[in-house]
């Protein structure tokens, strides 16, 4: 450029400071778009949640009935409560992982003013819920996780914005997406085994009944089999969606630990990569779903 004039020189400089400027609002858009498509499909995945169709309580209340039927005990008095509990847990789980991806994906899109926090869990304590033990750790993974929603709203993340939010809530979001893993994949699902082998026990019981017809074993071997598919077909929805959280935690760590360092074309190629691949796994629970 010594060859121009000065004030040719000036606007030429102050042109490709513009462009400079202009490329990296640009790219930052699309980067944050692209935060805002894997939080989109971590909110639609996660929902999947309030599809499942079993639950502690419904678990507690198929094996107590199952119990009655095999000692003709016609009163209605199953004790669930502890059940209860559990579903209730493991709802304020979801609660406040999808409150926080909501507000990922406002922070992201820059929309902070329609963010409603009223999904926010305040006062849970440690012990027993039923099937689920509750230690201190993860309390104090939601009293965190309660902690950076309500700076996002408070007006604390308004400069520092996306990184601080991510790199702050993936502590607490990597506990209670594992958590909430645990108890559907482990808890939830080894209560469906044993209602499996209730079912197997009462009905190889029944079947050895000398006084049935061949009729009514043949009935009875058919009802066996559509319950064992129905209680086969829950524990399929609910490893699919484990799966979904697994995916969902993996992705939310990438983006937290490489947010600062990653180069715009691979973050947008990372969080595209999650993205697509919770929605092939949303759209396979979906076929799983009745």
């Amino acid at each position: 450029m010594k060859n121009l004039e000065p004030g040719i020189r000036f606007n030429v400089c102050r042109l490709g400071s513009m462009l400079v400027f202009i490329c990296l609002f640009f790219s930052a858009c699309t980067n944050l778009r692209h935060v805002s498509e894997f939080s989109a499909n971590a909110i639609t995945s996660l929902g999947q949640y309030e599809n499942l169709d079993y639950g502690f309580e419904q678990s507690c209340l198929d094996n107590c009935l199952e119990r009655k039927i095999e000692t003709f005990d016609l009163e209605m008095n199953c004790s669930c409560d502890g059940d209860q509990k559990a579903d209730s847990v493991t709802f304020l789980l979801y609660q406040n992982l999808m409150t926080y991806f909501r507000g990922l994906n406002r922070l992201a899109a820059n929309e902070l003013t329609r963010f409603n926090t009223s999904g926010i869990t305040a006062g849970i304590q440690e012990g027993n819920f039923g099937s689920i033990n509750m230690n201190r750790q993860q309390v104090s993974a939601f009293v965190d996780l309660g902690q950076v929603l309500t700076n996002s709203v408070t007006g604390n993340y308004r400069k520092s914005k996306l990184k601080a939010y991510v790199k702050e809530a993936d502590p607490a979001v990597q506990e209670l997406l594992g958590f909430l893993r645990f108890n559907l994949s482990d808890n939830l699902t080894q209560k469906v085994r044993a209602q499996q082998l209730l079912l197997k026990d009462n009905y190889f019981f029944l079947l050895r009944e000398p006084s049935l017809s061949e009729l009514e074993k043949r009935s009875a071997t058919g009802e066996y089999y559509e319950r064992i598919r129905n209680l086969e077909g829950n524990n399929r929805e609910i490893k699919v969606y484990t799966s979904l959280l697994e995916k969902l935690a993996d992705g939310h760590r990438e983006l937290a630990e490489n947010i600062d360092r990653m180069k715009f074309s691979d973050l947008q190629s990372l969080m595209f990569g999650y993205a697509e691949d919770l929605t092939q796994l949303h759209q396979v629970l979906n076929k799983v779903t009745p």
